[in-house]
């Protein structure tokens, strides 16, 4: 399935904030584009997706289990995250700014989209939730489900997994302070399945035997994230490189990827650099 209004497939808008935005909340408004930008609401669509918003602070801990779980969240978060970036800078801003032309903004398009499920999507299909200790854990997503649009805001990744909900995602510019009070009060957002930190809601991999208590050092951990960091940057280069382009258009689109590799690993869960 195409991402829609993610990045991560479908180079559309981004709605709250592009996730290498990483603030504390207290501006809620950057990084959001006009009403005019982004699709028009079908107001006579069923809401069948969902909302799903995770701290990062819950990622953060899933990813220090060991290496493995390591590699997973960072490296999706990541590859959602510059794609995101690269597709808002290419497709949007050089095309409107005259810095590569709209086909080859989309030939970089068709090189960069992921084959088959998007990463988020593979991702949190293998994580489950624990709404208490001792009852057995909630897949993130059902079967079937996709995420169809991702966004980070306010210290929350957030997905939605069709278009009504993403749109809905997109539009909503309330803190998470007043999300979160909302829904435990009952009077809004009681169908978003809110991970509001590890200790209240804490995450796991599903089907995976639990081993020892022993998480990665943050040494460890950010070796890890710096193996990532080269890893993406090799391959999207490679990826720039191979794509039909012009020779300012090629530098335009290596400046554009190497910008958003800086400021995604600069932030947050991935602080690297």
């Amino acid at each position: 399935m195409t991402e829609f209004c993610c990045g991560e497939t479908a180079w559309q808008t981004r709605g709250r904030e592009n996730w290498s935005e990483h603030d504390n909340g207290s501006n809620p408004s950057r990084g959001v584009k006009t009403e005019d930008s982004l699709p028009p609401t079908n107001t006579t669509a069923p809401a069948t997706g969902r909302r799903i918003y995770i701290h990062e602070g819950s990622l953060a801990r899933l990813a220090r289990q060991n290496r493995e779980s390591a590699r997973l969240i960072y490296e999706t978060l990541a590859r959602v995250s510059v794609l995101k970036i690269l597709h808002h800078r290419v497709l949007q801003d050089g095309v409107q700014f005259r810095r590569i032309s709209s086909e080859g903004a989309q030939r970089l398009a068709d090189a960069l989209e992921p084959k088959g499920s998007s990463p988020a999507t593979s991702c949190l299909h293998s994580i489950g939730y624990r709404t208490e200790p001792k009852r057995e854990p909630q897949p993130l997503l059902g079967s079937g489900e996709e995420i169809v649009a991702s966004c980070y805001f306010d210290q929350y990744y957030t997905f939605a997994t069709d278009e009504v909900m993403a749109i809905q995602m997109y539009r909503d510019l309330k803190p998470m302070v007043e999300v979160r009070k909302q829904r435990e009060s009952g009077e809004g957002y009681q169908d978003l399945l809110l991970i509001n930190g590890w200790r209240s809601t804490p995450l796991e991999f599903l089907g995976r035997k639990k081993k020892n208590k022993t998480v990665l050092s943050e040494p460890e951990a950010a070796r890890i994230r710096a193996e990532i960091l080269q890893a993406l940057r090799l391959e999207l280069t490679r990826t720039i490189e191979f794509v039909p382009l012009t020779g300012k258009e090629r530098i335009f689109a290596l400046d554009c990827l190497h910008a958003a590799l800086g400021e995604v690993f600069s932030h947050g869960v991935l602080k690297t650099l």
